[in-house]
């Protein structure tokens, strides 16, 4: 019974991996679920940090720093979340 219910959610998760999220905005355009985590886990902080995205297939982030603000670009949340481990 557990093994059927696995595979059920299996097929659904994998399904979502194709449904149009926002995420898929245009270029330039933040990622809201990067931006939140970068908010909750640093608070206050999340001020001075700019999320970016960048155009590209596989995951790859840069981490910057643009006057006083840590700018993290990556090409998807997941990037972006790297970017942000990698930084702390």
């Amino acid at each position: 019974m557990k093994r059927r219910h696995f595979q059920q959610l299996l097929a659904a998760g994998s399904a979502c991996l194709f449904l149009p999220t926002r995420a898929h905005a245009a270029d330039g355009a933040a990622f809201p679920a990067a931006e939140a985590l970068v908010r909750r886990l640093l608070g206050d902080a999340a001020d001075r940090i700019r999320c970016e995205k960048t155009a590209g297939v596989t995951d790859a982030y840069t981490i910057d720093k643009d006057g006083g603000t840590l700018v993290l670009r990556g090409n998807s949340p997941v990037a972006i979340a790297a970017a942000l481990n990698d930084w702390s």
